[in-house]
């Protein structure tokens, strides 16, 4: 006899919203491979600091601000705040949401994140990252990903022949941000010599021979021949995979992973 297609897929449907979620392996993590980053007390809970940055009351945007950068100038000395964002994601394995700031600053331009986690004492600074270098809005808006429970960060770097975007992923580990994958950073070439570029487009990835992320990278390299030369830019382009390592708290290039993102 035969069925109705859509009462086959109802009843299918209806058997998979009952199976149990399947969970994600327990990471075993023996130590981290990367560096956490300074890690510092909060004298207000984050909303709290938000509402200050926000307030019309120059002084108290000023003291939030200084606090909130842990700057040396005083209150009345910060620059102006343009734009705030706060945003409520978890980024480790307790209960409670983590916080990470956007706070666009001017004149002069630039960028700050900050990223707020909660301990039994109170709330943390555990991470500030800043870009000011060449600052404009479109990699503004690029500076900061976040991709729970990874952040990643960009930041434009200067070097002797040209500029390089330079990107880091960080990940929360028993109330420490630590950097758990960066790009490499090149040896600048002679201030003479041609001028080189480097920029970096990372994507993150879910591959089913793995249940952890997966990160897809791609490197572009510019070299722009110097004056009085004629001839064209020369592009350099790769693609490497890399998978999750819990034991150390990493990730590290793989050939499976670069055969799966990469082809």
């Amino acid at each position: 006899m035969l069925r109705s297609p859509l009462l086959l897929l109802s009843v299918l449907s209806s058997l998979q919203a009952q199976l149990p979620p399947v969970a994600a392996p327990k990471e075993e993590i023996r130590a981290p491979r990367g560096v956490a980053e300074p890690r510092r007390k909060l004298s207000k809970t984050p909303p709290e600091y938000f509402t200050d940055l926000l307030s019309g009351n120059p002084a108290v945007r000023g003291a939030a601000l200084k606090e909130l950068l842990n700057d040396r100038e005083p209150a009345s000395s910060q620059p102006p705040v343009l734009d705030a964002t706060l945003r409520a994601v978890q980024l480790d394995d307790d209960p409670d949401l983590e916080f990470v700031f956007t706070i666009q600053l001017g004149p002069p331009p630039g960028s700050v994140v900050i990223v707020a986690d909660k301990a039994p004492d109170g709330w943390y600074n555990a991470g500030k990252f800043e870009y000011w270098w060449h600052w404009n809005p479109d990699d503004a808006e690029k500076f900061v990903e976040i991709h729970p429970p990874f952040i990643l960060f960009r930041s434009v770097e200067a070097g002797a022949a040209g500029n390089e975007t330079d990107a880091g992923i960080y990940r929360l580990w028993r109330g420490q941000l630590y950097k758990t994958f960066s790009t490499e950073k090149p040896q600048d070439s002679a201030a003479t010599g041609p001028a080189r570029t480097v920029d970096y487009r990372i994507a993150f990835r879910a591959e089913s021979f793995s249940p952890w992320t997966l990160l897809e990278v791609r490197k572009t390299e510019t070299i722009t021949p110097a004056p009085p030369s004629q001839a064209k830019p020369v592009r350099k382009r790769s693609c490497l995979g890399y998978e999750w390592i819990p034991a150390t708290f990493s990730f590290a290039v793989s050939n499976r992973a670069t055969r799966s993102v990469c082809d």
